[in-house]
Parts: structure tokens; sequence; C-alpha cells
């Protein structure tokens, strides 16, 4: 997978509570040291986001 490219996983509205928040845009930058993923949601989110695999790793998240 490329940079710049992020492959989300296929969700069918039943599956999501009727009030979870939806991805607008997602952008990434990419960088020798790491990447900045920047997400813009349709309401206010309230969660953490991590790599997957590295929920515990603070730096992942």
């Amino acid at each position: 997978m490329a940079c710049g490219q992020l492959q989300l996983p296929e969700l069918t509205n039943d599956l999501l509570p009727a009030n979870m928040p939806q991805i607008r845009n997602l952008d990434v930058e990419c960088a020798k040291t790491g990447m900045t993923v920047n997400i813009e949601f349709s309401t206010p989110f309230n969660g953490v986001i991590f790599s997957k695999g590295f929920y515990s790793n603070p730096a992942c998240r």
C-alpha cells in the first residue's frame, strides 16, 4: 500500500450505531520519520484512533 492510501474496513449501516460519526475526509502525509493522518468527521468524534496492532503504543495513537 502506497503512502497516502489507507484501506478502510467495509462497514454496513446496520453495524454502526445511529450516532456514530462518519469519515468525511481523510488525508495522509508521509515523512521519513513517520506519517500524519488528518481525519474529518461528520460530527465531533470522542475516542481514540490507533494503528492496527499498536494500541498499547502511545506514539501510534
